[in-house]
């Protein structure tokens, strides 16, 4: 997890997870959910109401992806959502995502400004070559 002492967009969150050669988290089941939950708020800086970004967002179709391109499998939308709530004809629509402390989802505008964001990289093992 990454936190921000200023608060940032989904897109800087982004950029700055990529800048550590990872994405912003995303979720492929209960036990992922549970994990990025965790990682969250299990720090004890994770007040109950503070917003953190993961990486689901909507896409030119409309529908929700996540941003490593993994496919989007699993959700834990909290109830009535997603339900766009800001979209109203002077704010943007709510196309990204925020996990609660609860471990439901919430969709956010992207250029809410948020202080925390869960950043996940692929493991990759070393050759054993390398090594030597």
């Amino acid at each position: 997890m990454i936190c921000w002492k200023d608060y940032v967009s989904e897109h800087v969150a982004q950029t700055r997870c990529r800048k550590e050669r990872a994405d912003l988290a995303s979720i492929h089941s209960k036990d992922e959910n549970d994990f990025v939950t965790e990682v969250a708020y299990g720090d004890g800086m994770g007040l109950s109401g503070m917003k953190v970004w993961i990486g689901l967002h909507k896409n030119k179709h409309g529908g929700w992806e996540w941003s490593d391109g993994t496919p989007y499998d699993y959700n834990n939308w909290d109830d009535k959502q997603p339900d766009n709530y800001n979209c109203h004809e002077t704010e943007s629509p709510e196309d990204c995502t925020q996990i609660y402390s609860s471990g439901k989802w919430n969709d956010l505008r992207c250029d809410g400004l948020v202080r925390k964001g869960v950043c996940k990289r692929k493991w990759i093992p070393l050759e054993m070559e390398k090594l030597k």
